[in-house]
């Protein structure tokens, strides 16, 4: 069998344990169960562990959009509690958001002088990047 790279290979309905099963099973033999090495999949808790149960030889993979919307929405939730602390960090949400490079050129400026205060923030981005 040729192996399959960067293909999806089949998709189920529902987002629920007994559908991830149902897709293994109905997709996969046992022998090509043994051959699967790697699993791209969002953080979704019926995918992880019927992988896990199933494909226990595999290593899972997260998609990069899951992994940066999960912290970006820590990083805010750091902001939003500090910002109650420290009235300055007030409308410097996008500024801790953004990619650095579509910053716009004010956003950069509160982005540098935020930087230099000991704020839990610039910790909580600093872990992100």
């Amino acid at each position: 069998m040729t192996p399959i790279s960067g293909t999806v290979i089949d998709i189920s309905e529902n987002r629920d344990t007994q559908s991830c099963e149902s897709l293994i099973n109905n997709t996969f033999t046992e022998k090509t169960i043994e051959k699967v090495k790697t699993i791209s999949m969002d953080m979704w808790k019926p995918f992880m562990n019927t992988a896990k149960k199933l494909l226990s030889s595999s290593k899972i993979i997260h998609d990069r959009f899951h992994l940066v919307k999960y912290l970006n929405e820590a990083i805010d939730k750091v902001r939003k509690r500090e910002v109650k602390q420290h009235e300055e960090l007030k409308e410097t949400r996008f500024v801790f958001l953004k990619y650095p490079e579509n910053l716009t050129e004010k956003q950069r400026i509160t982005f540098e002088e935020k930087a230099k205060a000991n704020y839990e923030i610039n910790r909580a981005w600093q872990v992100k990047e």
